[in-house]
């Protein structure tokens, strides 16, 4: 910690050197005497160059015995306005300029359907990591500033039945993995007399609407960023805002009209919070808030979403065709693959580095009337090497400044890129964890079904046997 202080006092005094008028001031209040002593260091402001001030709240403390530095507290904190950064160690405090960026959204996971029309598919009650993200090529060509992930902002509470945190990735300082928790009531369930078939249609994408990119200059051309929430008129943290969409809802239907509920498309109310629906991620949400419907889609089209369903690369793929088609670098080298493949997706296997794939049994009643079988197949990967692969994928969306990185030369951007990395294994110290269950209600289907994952979300994929007609 003390490394990082040293790093941040010299550039404050970069910037004061350059910025005569800027200064950092606290109050500073004692008891005792140097043999043993506490003192505390509050009201923390800093005058801008234009004589602007800008407050912290929070206090750092120092004691002394026999007169010597004994222990100190830290303060790191935004100031009240989020323009400037502060970093605090007893009475010495250093402040660097500061940013926030509200990007439209983040897709954070796909739950892929499963085979068998009472299966289901989703989250376990548990830890367990999401995807791995850096923003190291966002903005307009030209940007030469160098990211690294610094600190942890969200807000409190999710929309959805998870906890949703983010961690610093081990052993990479420009990206942030999400961790999950508590997700076991995210899933998909088929609950259907129709086909056993997979129709990826169907497959959930799972979108968060309120992003927020808090950047902190670090140096010349050096940006730290931390990722969190979109700010209350009250200055703290909204909940996290995620949304459950059906890939089939966001795609053109015969009449050329998206047909995502209005549940959805419009304002989200979560803990006395009025958080935003999906319309406003969209070009032209003109009847959002107070008007949408069903059939005006708040005046969101399907190409509002083309980026989103862009994410899940097995939109027209066929119940049998193998997710291993959509690897750059093939299904052979996927299979175990090495830190240098390509593989958005990977079997499974029954051991790290072994040959036989998972397989789980899709199976319905024996008989008209007698009881559906459902076969639960959990996976964890905690005990599995983590391997960084060499792909990733973007997501470029729009975004909005809520306060400027002064003299970043940022404000001009056009364009804001979340990047996306393939991994297997524990990323952060936390498994990846999924859960499957596969029944059907068809009267003597029997097939073993392959199990995928995708090393983007970390979710399981299917694929049905070909040329088995039991669970049509």
């Amino acid at each position: 910690m003390r490394t990082e202080k040293v790093g941040f006092a010299a550039l404050a005094v970069m910037i004061f050197t350059t910025l005569s008028f800027a200064q950092v001031s606290h109050t500073s209040s004692c008891t005792g005497t140097c043999e043993d002593e506490q003192c505390t260091y509050s009201n923390w402001a800093y005058t801008d160059s234009g004589k602007v001030k800008h407050s912290f709240n929070g206090s750092d403390s120092e004691t002394l015995v026999s007169c010597k530095f004994i222990h100190f507290t830290d303060l790191d904190t935004f100031s009240t306005d989020h323009e400037y950064y502060l970093q605090a160690i007893g009475p010495t405090g250093s402040v660097s300029a500061s940013g926030i960026l509200y990007p439209a959204y983040k897709v954070v996971s796909i739950i892929y359907a499963a085979p068998g029309n009472y299966s289901s598919d989703g989250f376990t009650n548990t830890l367990t990591d999401g995807s791995t993200a850096g923003i190291g090529s966002s903005f307009q060509a030209g940007t030469t500033e160098t990211y690294s992930s610094g600190f942890s902002i969200f807000g409190v509470g999710s929309t959805m039945s998870w906890s949703f945190g983010a961690s610093a990735t081990t052993g990479n300082s420009t990206t942030v993995t999400d961790t999950i928790s508590q997700a076991s009531g995210v899933s998909l369930n088929n609950v259907s007399t129709n086909s056993n078939a997979i129709d990826h249609t169907q497959d959930f994408i799972v979108i968060w609407v309120n992003p927020s990119v808090t950047l902190v200059s670090a140096g010349t051309s050096a940006v730290d960023y931390g990722i969190g929430t979109q700010l209350q008129s009250s200055g703290t943290a909204e909940a996290v805002d995620t949304l459950e969409v059906t890939a089939k809802t966001m795609m053109a239907n015969s009449s050329g009209a998206s047909t995502v509920p209005v549940a959805i498309l419009g304002p989200q109310s979560y803990n006395g919070e009025t958080l935003p629906g999906l319309a406003t991620i969209c070009a032209n949400h003109s009847y959002y808030p107070n008007s949408c419907t069903l059939a005006n889609q708040c005046g969101c089209v399907p190409s509002d979403f083309t980026a989103i369903l862009a994410t899940d690369p097995l939109l027209s793929y066929s119940s049998t065709e193998s997710p291993l088609n959509a690897d750059t670098s093939g299904a052979t080298a996927c299979t175990n693959p090495s830190s240098t493949a390509k593989c958005r997706f990977v079997p499974i296997m029954t051991q790290e580095n072994g040959t036989v794939q998972e397989t789980e049994l899709l199976a319905g009643p024996e008989c008209s009337g007698c009881d559906r079988p459902a076969n639960t197949f959990t996976q964890t990967d905690s005990t599995q090497t983590a391997e960084t692969l060499s792909e990733s994928i973007s997501l470029t969306t729009g975004f909005s400044w809520d306060v400027m990185l002064a003299g970043s030369g940022l404000k001009s951007a056009n364009q804001f890129t979340w990047t996306d990395t393939e991994s297997t294994g524990s990323v952060s110290g936390s498994s990846h964890q999924m859960s499957v269950t596969l029944s059907s209600g068809t009267v003597g289907c029997y097939e073993y079904v392959p199990i995928f994952m995708d090393t983007i979300y970390h979710t399981f994929v299917f694929q049905t046997e070909t040329g088995n007609t039991s669970c049509p």
